[in-house]
This record gives C-alpha cells, structure tokens and sequence, in this order.
C-alpha cells in the first residue's frame, strides 16, 4: 500500500506534520498565515512544501480545493484552525461565532474535496459541538496523556469516522510517557514540581442566581496548585509554566521553550523561533502534540 498523502492546514510550526512523518506519511503540503511561524516549520522540514497564505475567503476555498482535489486519492486532510475566539484560556474577546468561521471554512473544503479521510483539531466548545452535530459529521473528545504526551490537554478532534473510533479506543488508556521521562533538565525528578504559567487566582463566589462568577484574583504561593514530575503536567499554553524546587522552596525559573515543547511531545533537536522566545512560546503553546497527531495518520492509514 503506498504512503498516505497528507496536506496540513493552520499548519503552525509543525506539530501535526511532525506526527504524521512519524506515522510514515508523505506530506506534500503544509500551510500556514504567519511567516515566521511558517519559517519555523521549514526549518524542521526542509524537504515539504510549506506555504505561506491567509486561508478563509470563498477565493481560497475554490482555488485550493480544485488543487487538493487533483492530487492523489490517498490524500489525508488536517486543518487546525485558530481557535482563539473559542479558548476558555481567551479572557478579553471570545466570540464563538468568529471562531466558527474558519471551522466552517475548513468543512467546506473537506466537502469539495472528499478526501480518502480527514481531521480536525480544536477546542471542544459547546457552538464547536452543536454545528458538527448538525452537519452530521463524527467527532470525540481526547486527552493528550492517553497518546503519549506527558501533559493533560483536552481536544476535540472531528474527522472520518475511522479516526474517531480509533482514537476512542484509547481514551482512559492511562500515561505511558511522564515529565520525569522527557525532562532531562529537571533532575533528580522528586526535587522539581512544575507550576502552571499564571500566577493569579481567581476569587470565585456565588451570585444571586447560584451561579459562580469570578470577583477578582489573588497571587498564588510558589508551590501553589504544582505537579510532581511523576505526575502528567498542565496543559502547555502560550504562557510557559514555572519550575518549583522543594529544597530551597520557590520557584526558580520558567520553562524554556525546548522543555515546552518536549512536553508537548516533541521530539529532542525540534527547531524554534531563534529570533523571538515569546513567538517560541507560542509556537509550541498552539501545537497539536505530535504523539496525537500520529495516532490520527495511522488510523487514517488503515
């Protein structure tokens, strides 16, 4: 059976073509807005086709799908589109209709193009749920530590029935990769505790109505809320998370980009943004964790 063939879309620096390499595909093209983000991604992939264009007009949609639709039909589709406007981490300007736009986008290019199979990644908002329930299309939702990541990060993923089923059967699998088992850096392991990135607490109380709403915030202590290394860690985010040593009792630096992006499953020597850490820190906080995005290729291999 000949490789499947993979196009990334929302590519970002690269964490969903990382997986899918993994997986033996061939990736003939990955896209991504941001330039340098897409300099990021080529810098890991020299060999495919990284693509810098803005996707969400109905110009784009028809010219890309007449040209996916040419390719062969083993083709396996993945969009990753923002998902800003939809994050509970988005405490300024969520708006779940502007956050559907790309995801609508995104369908309707599956549908001209009726690939052999497709994904999608995003954040499992209820307006994210209601719309694919209503165009009939699978999904499920999955923890990042189920498919050997070392982190907890909870993800929508819709596509072909085949890939939801194969990712269901994993859910609750239970850790197979730890912090202590890629952190290198943090040793020994029961010295270190990993603290998430804010450092503010939210003061919540009961309105009027019984429902809880936030009244302020309060500054969270060192150790507060941290996770031994033995344990999987918070969701790797923008933000990077802080390094807690229980001998001298504070915290003593943040993560680096590279820890980051090792618990996000990266693989050692994965390249960042050498010309900007917090664009680094982004990179990695919006990626889909390559030990997932292997497990979509391989299912869809099937």
């Amino acid at each position: 059976m000949q490789p499947l063939i993979v196009c990334d879309l929302f590519a970002g620096g690269g964490g969903y073509t990382a997986g899918a390499a993994q997986a033996g595909a061939n990736v003939v093209l990955a896209v991504e807005a941001d330039r340098d983000i897409a300099r990021v991604h080529a810098a890991n992939f020299p060999d495919h086709e990284v693509r810098v264009q803005t996707l969400g007009d109905n110009d784009d949609l028809e010219a890309l799908a007449a040209e996916l639709a040419s390719r062969d039909r083993q083709l396996h589709l993945h969009g990753s589109p923002p998902c800003v406007r939809l994050s509970q981490v988005n405490q300024t300007n969520r708006d779940a209709e502007e956050g559907l736009r790309l995801v609508r986008w995104y369908l309707d290019l599956v549908e001209r193009v009726r690939p052999r199979t497709f994904s999608m990644e995003q954040v499992p908002h209820p307006a994210l749920k209601a719309l694919l329930h209503e165009r009939g299309i699978a999904f499920t939702v999955v923890d990042a530590i189920d498919y050997g990541v070392p982190q907890h990060r909870k993800r929508l993923i819709a596509g072909s029935p085949r890939i939801v089923a194969a990712l269901e059967e994993r859910r609750g699998s239970g850790p197979t990769v730890l912090p202590k088992d890629v952190l290198a850096s943090l040793q020994p392991a029961d010295r270190f505790m990993l603290v998430n990135g804010t450092t503010n607490q939210p003061i919540k109380v009961r309105d009027a109505n019984g429902v809880r709403v936030t009244r302020g915030y309060r500054r969270m202590g060192d150790g507060e809320g941290g996770r031994d290394l033995h344990t999987p860690s918070h969701a790797v985010w923008s933000k990077p998370g802080r390094v807690y040593d229980a001998v001298s009792g504070q915290v003593v630096r943040r993560l680096t980009p590279s820890e980051c992006a090792l618990l996000q499953g990266c693989p050692v020597g994965f390249k960042l943004d050498e010309r900007s850490v917090a664009r680094s820190y982004k990179i990695v906080g919006n990626m889909i964790p390559p030990p997932l995005a292997r497990c979509i290729v391989e299912a869809a291999s099937c």
